[in-house]
């Protein structure tokens, strides 16, 4: 099984292209979709927590989540051991933050406030958490021209593969290559070789 997690904005559609893929592969996959606009990070993290935890009879879960739902997903595992998880994969992932959140976050982030919480600045949310994801194969695809996320941003403690793939932030999920790159990776738990992407 896979759990796909959209990023902030997002809607249950906009990763359904990598659902299909997945399904084609012989996954099966499910979505938590959450207000990503309104409440915290935390709060989005809590209600993951409860939502993966519906699956606690299937043998392994693997999740791939998009930009913000990789912040989603590390918040849950930072207060709850979930045992039966697998692999991650984590596209476009702000780990480090964002300086666009940071940027806006002046305007807008007292209405929104997940935007403050992915800032780029050092005791933001983002940064606050703890930089490794332990016990699991994490893979992280960046997007060649993300004008949201820069690359070194997306880099992430104890990662176990990176790729890059020649597309943008928002067009990760329905791209064809990124979907081959996950598939990959959660089947062997390495990208291999990413000149194809």
């Amino acid at each position: 099984m896979v759990v796909l997690i959209h990023g902030l904005g997002g809607r249950p559609w906009w990763m359904a292209p990598l659902g299909s893929r997945l399904r084609s592969s012989g996954f099966r996959t499910e979505q938590f979709c959450y207000a990503s606009y309104r409440d915290s990070i935390a709060i989005h993290a809590e209600r993951l927590v409860t939502f993966l935890q519906q699956f606690d009879d299937e043998p392994c879960v693997h999740v791939v989540a998009h930009s913000m739902g990789s912040v989603v997903l590390r918040a849950a595992l930072a207060e709850t051991a979930i045992p039966n998880l697998g692999r991650f994969v984590f596209l476009a992932p702000p780990s480090r933050g964002a300086p666009i959140a940071r940027v806006i976050a002046k305007p807008l982030g007292r209405v929104f406030k997940t935007i403050a919480e992915l800032s780029d600045d050092d005791g933001s949310f983002v940064n606050s958490l703890p930089p490794q994801v332990s016990s699991h194969d994490v893979g992280i695809v960046a997007a060649k021209f993300d004008i949201l996320v820069p690359l070194a941003s997306t880099q992430l403690v104890g990662q176990q593969d990176h790729c890059v793939v020649y597309t943008t932030h928002n067009l990760l999920p329905v791209s064809a290559k990124a979907a081959r790159a996950v598939t990959a990776f959660l089947r062997v738990g390495r990208f291999r070789d990413d000149s194809s992407l």
